[in-house]
């Protein structure tokens, strides 16, 4: 058994190396200080408005804003429902996707500095590579896996479009590669301002404003107003955990010929649902217009990436 599949040597090891890194932790700016009091006046107003998302999601937004009025934001990853649902320390699946990134023959001039950055939300380190998350690494990996199943990159399309965006990690990483179009994030409001405040740490601007690094919203309508012709339209693992109403109304926009590309991982199953079945109902369904690919990624888990023919 390789050693990073022995989760409880990684966790010992990840715990040893966040009790020192937490020791060495500087002051919080000014800056940082509002943006933190920012984020918890937010979750406390929007707590509450998750009506899109699942019971699960529901409950999660809930907790966040317990979380965010009686603990540090700049500590948010170890929130418990941040902790259960958006956090990947070091796994066998991270550790193989790195390693292919660094025999990538542009790991010194691309990937290294894309995937390096300030350890903002004390999450786990990724530890062959502690100046990174496992979800850096793991968001690298599906960018590189789109471009060899497609041989198109995301980062060409004029607008990315997000469905859950984490708290905001695929967006950070985008934009450090040199995206120079829009991107845009479809998410429930209180996940929204998680994506803001992180997103400002690194100095993106997001939110709702004609003149935002990263749209915000939680209104499909306005995702779909602002397609343009080339538009990307992207999930890693959220979409497989949506309502099936929601999720038919993001899928719509699949009929849109101003999207011509398509990148999606998801969970075998969800909460009853089984999501091989689902998504390859989908593919099927839109087979007339759309040349997919599904490729299995482990045990639990596919992508399905797809061109518009």
């Amino acid at each position: 058994m390789s050693i990073w599949a022995n989760r409880p040597l990684v966790r010992r090891i990840e715990n040893i190396v966040a009790t020192v890194g937490d020791m060495l932790i500087r002051a919080v700016s000014p800056d940082q200080a509002a943006m933190g009091e920012r984020l918890r006046e937010a979750l406390a107003r929007l707590a509450r408005d998750a009506g899109q998302g699942s019971p699960f999601w529901r409950e999660a937004c809930e907790t966040l804003r317990d979380c965010a009025a009686s603990g540090d934001p700049m500590f948010f990853m170890r929130w418990a429902p941040i902790k259960a649902t958006m956090v990947n320390g070091t796994t066998p699946f991270t550790v193989q996707a790195f390693r292919a990134l660094q025999r990538d023959p542009d790991w010194q001039t691309i990937w290294k500095a894309a995937i390096t950055h300030p350890l903002y939300g004390r999450g786990p380190i990724f530890i062959p590579y502690p100046w990174t998350f496992g979800n850096t690494v793991m968001h690298a990996a599906n960018l590189r896996h789109f471009q060899a199943a497609t041989g198109r990159s995301l980062l060409d399309s004029p607008l990315i479009v997000e469905f859950g965006g984490g708290y905001g990690s695929m967006g950070r990483l985008v934009a450090k590669l040199g995206h120079t179009g829009r991107y845009a994030i479809f998410d429930l409001p209180p996940v929204l301002e998680l994506q803001r405040y992180y997103l400002a740490l690194h100095g993106l601007t997001a939110g709702d404003e004609a003149e935002a690094r990263v749209f915000l919203t939680a209104d499909l309508n306005a995702i779909r107003d602002r397609l343009v012709q080339g538009s990307a339209l992207m999930s890693t693992w959220a979409l497989s955990e949506m309502p099936l109403p929601l999720r038919a109304r993001i899928v719509a926009l699949l009929d849109e010929l101003r999207c011509t590309g398509a990148l999606f991982a998801y969970q075998n199953q969800f909460e009853g649902i089984d999501n091989t079945a689902w998504f390859a109902a989908l593919a099927e369904a839109t087979d007339a217009n759309w040349i997919w690919r599904i490729t299995r990624i482990d045990n639990n888990s596919d992508y399905m990436t797809g061109v518009r023919r």
